[in-house]
């Protein structure tokens, strides 16, 4: 995809603003890069790498075919890795607010449901969760089919 560097790195700066903790997941997984297996690496690679190897550990240190290597993700794939975590947050939002709903159920709790944090009672939440549920699925379904064209887009 042409522009996948910068339309990765306007979505994570706008997942930083919305949820810190998955941009910082998603940031950490494309900065680790993919293991590839040094016997695939080409010829100019496995020199480079092997030179630096050699400057860290002496003249001992050596790669091994049977080694991995850590090979940066393409922008592409660095969008694929954001998208499915997109997908996978939605769906995971949808999954614990119906979990909920059928746990507050089997224990016959109403709605609009209260929660109360103990250690902070002014922090009190009331929630209707059939709402909750039925619009965290609505939310899921509208985005769901444009994520999965735009994964298989970028596979």
């Amino acid at each position: 995809m042409e522009r996948s560097g910068e339309i990765y790195a306007g979505l994570v700066g706008r997942l930083q603003e919305a949820v810190p903790e998955v941009a910082a997941q998603v940031q950490d997984e494309a900065r680790r890069g993919r293991p590839v297996a040094v016997k695939a690496l080409s010829p100019s690679e496995k020199i480079d790498r092997s030179a630096r190897l050699k400057e860290v550990a002496g003249p001992t240190g050596r790669i091994s075919g049977a080694d991995l290597a850590a090979v940066e993700y393409t922008d592409d794939e660095k969008l694929a890795i954001l998208v499915d975590a997109l997908r996978r947050l939605g769906s995971s939002m949808a999954a614990s607010r119906e979990a909920l709903a059928q746990l507050a159920n089997r224990h016959q709790i109403t709605n609009p449901t209260h929660f109360r944090n103990e250690g902070a009672p002014e922090d009190e939440t009331f929630m209707d969760l059939a709402h909750e549920v039925e619009e965290a699925r609505s939310v899921f379904d509208q985005v769901a089919e444009p994520l999965w064209q735009a994964l298989e887009e970028l596979r």
